[in-house]
């Protein structure tokens, strides 16, 4: 049988639908590929990964007893969640595995071994009071059990959670996420749980484009010092000199690295000489992170790719823009007064971020943007740097939405000019494809006439390669993916599905690098003709065209 090509799909995919919990909530993601995060220092700031938490794990935690815990205890804990969450959502009773070096490297160069030693032996000692008796409540629970195993090539931390601490992670009633690249920065315990509040009331104020984005939230000293479980006073009271001193002073500082708002105080003393009445503090939501914008789309339809090719330091991918106008397509408005909207598509936005990227690499200013935005002229190149063209490009479209600037410039008549002197710059400075290769010497430049060709038979046309008679089969990787994503992300799915044919066949990914494709083979497999069908399914939204059977 010939496998004839997949059809086109002209319908928009449904969501996917993301497993329940037994109590029929959603079980939020892991943001971010934790594993690859643990890599390295590099890789956990690049990919920045943030783990949900229940509200109860939040805002209503309170330590039985003597409080030990430290800001790294704190971190380490969040990590080994995480880590357990990111390997099942549904919590099962299990022992969990982490690396002792992804530890290490993850609480900073300044910890050692034995820092994260004395950490897990002060989380075993410690127990905790989880939500409160109106929603669900769990007292004197130990936050750790677990044992560091070492042996030729591994020294291994195994860890089991407690069961209230796992049915509160697999039925997250309400939640927020935690990011991990943030935690290891705090120095005071007390930031840490403060953090815990604030990233739950956050979730409330949701970024929108124009509007201010800033949330207030109001405490007084003891309020404050109840959040975080700072010590207080026989009566109740905190001691607001001590408070100032241990947390209020460092807390500023140690919210530097969260990414999903920047944090500002403000203390409200009462007028000269008075008592501390208030703290405030002021939460500037940040726009979305472009990873939390879903795509459900299919590769094999996506004909047309948005952008178009740069050089490596300037290429954004083609997703980038489509999560662009997905998030804000309706959201543009060409007058920053004006109530209305317009709808920009990916291609539009991606035809000003070319503009905007020329306008910085030439240094002439097309607006009054250039001299005053985070991502125009050299601090946009600066922010490619930092972040990589796709964190800059996202950047971009989130400042327009909110602001418009460029979009004025987009709705002149002149723009098509502008544009196509872009479109230039980025054509030179996109690779090339490889030069020709001179014709050998013995090849004249006048050929003489070709023989007449004796008469024969016509010739007959290779019989197509079926599944039945193919031994390999290549998969193409959507281009969006890497050589780390093929092989985390694919290449674990057609490794472990359960194959039910007799022949073997290899399977080959073929995956976009460099301007070119290359490839990579995952094994060989008995693979059935319904193995292929249910791997494409799963794997739809990785992959890019149906298969290349090979004989």
């Amino acid at each position: 049988m010939i496998r004839q090509p997949m059809p086109p799909r002209h319908a928009v995919p449904e969501r996917e639908q993301r497993p329940l919990s037994e109590g029929g909530y959603f079980r939020p993601r892991t943001r971010g590929d934790l594993a690859k995060a643990l890599s390295s220092s590099r890789e956990m700031n690049a990919i920045a990964p943030a783990s949900p938490r229940p509200a109860e794990m939040l805002a209503e935690v309170s330590v039985n007893g003597r409080d030990v815990l430290t800001a790294d205890d704190a971190a380490l804990h969040e990590l080994l969640v995480s880590n357990a969450y990111a390997g099942d959502e549904a919590m099962p009773e299990a022992t969990h595995s982490l690396e002792m070096s992804a530890a290490v490297r993850y609480l900073g160069s300044r910890v050692e071994r034995s820092d994260v030693r004395a950490s897990l032996e002060r989380l075993k000692n410690t127990s905790v009071s989880f939500g409160s008796a109106g929603t669900r409540r769990s007292e004197d629970v130990r936050l750790l059990e677990g044992y560091v195993e070492v042996a030729p090539g591994e020294d291994v931390i195994r860890y089991r959670l407690p069961e209230p601490l796992r049915v509160l992670m697999r039925e997250q009633h309400s939640y927020a996420y935690l990011e991990l690249a943030a935690l290891p920065r705090m120095r005071s315990k007390f930031s840490s749980r403060l953090y815990r509040v604030l990233a739950l009331k956050a979730r409330a104020a949701p970024w929108k484009p124009g509007q201010e984005n800033v949330l207030r939230v109001s405490a007084t000293p003891d309020e404050v010092a109840g959040w975080v479980g700072f010590s207080v006073a026989a009566g109740g009271r905190v001691h607001v000199g001590k408070l100032k001193e241990r947390f209020l002073s460092k807390v500023v500082a140690d919210f530097a690295g969260v990414r999903a708002f920047r944090l500002s105080m403000d203390l409200d003393q009462g007028g000269r000489g008075n008592a501390l009445r208030e703290i405030v503090f002021s939460l500037a939501v940040m726009p979305p992170a472009r990873h939390t914008v879903p795509m459900f789309f299919d590769p094999r339809t996506d004909v047309a790719r948005v952008g178009g090719k740069d050089s490596k330091e300037y290429r954004v991918e083609s997703r980038t823009w489509r999560r662009a106008a997905k998030r804000f397509s309706r959201q543009w408005r060409p007058d920053g007064n004006s109530e209305g909207t317009m709808v920009l598509t990916a291609r539009d936005i991606a035809e000003m971020w070319s503009v905007a990227l020329h306008e910085a690499l030439e240094g002439v200013a097309l607006s009054d943007g250039f001299h005053s935005r985070a991502y125009r002229g050299s601090r946009l190149l600066d922010a490619i740097a930092a972040h990589g063209a796709d964190g800059a490009a996202w950047g971009f479209a989130c400042e327009e939405a909110d602001r418009p600037d460029l979009l004025s410039k987009f709705l002149q008549s002149g723009w098509q000019a502008i544009f196509d002197e872009a479109e230039a710059a980025r054509l030179a400075r996109a690779p090339k494809k490889g030069k020709e290769r001179k014709a050998p010497a013995f090849i004249t430049a006048e050929p003489g006439p070709e023989p007449a060709a004796p008469p024969c038979e016509p010739p007959q046309r290779a019989p197509a390669v079926t599944f039945e008679t193919c031994r390999e089969i290549i998969l193409t990787c959507d281009q969006a993916h890497n050589c780390y994503d093929a092989e985390s992300i694919i290449a674990p799915v057609i490794k472990g599905w359960q194959y039910t044919g007799t022949r073997i066949v290899s399977v080959t990914l073929r995956y976009w690098s460099a301007g070119a494709y290359v490839r990579w083979n995952a094994g060989s497999f008995p693979m059935s003709e319904a193995d292929l069908d249910g791997i494409q399914k799963r794997l739809w939204k990785h992959l890019d065209g149906p298969e290349e059977m090979v004989a």
